[in-house]
């Protein structure tokens, strides 16, 4: 599904069911279509804690986008 990237997504779903994976391959969309817009360094990615930290970089880096800013949301706020 293509959606505008103006628009809001929302992702629902129970624990490890892939809402990190699929809200990581979107970022990875946005920035392929439009790389200016969606530079590495103008990305954020909050997740709950230390340990989606990592896989979420992970994961990132093999999409290519190893210079999105990824933290906890504790680190944050």
């Amino acid at each position: 599904m293509n959606s505008d990237p103006e628009d809001p997504l929302l992702i629902l779903g129970g624990a490890g069911c892939g809402k990190t994976t699929v809200a990581l391959h979107r970022l990875a969309k946005l920035h392929a279509d439009d790389p200016k817009r969606f530079a590495q360094n103008k990305m954020a990615v909050i997740v709950p804690d230390i340990g989606l930290v990592m896989l979420s970089k992970k994961l990132l880096e093999s999409l290519g986008l190893a210079k999105v800013r990824v933290s906890s949301f504790d680190e944050f706020i």
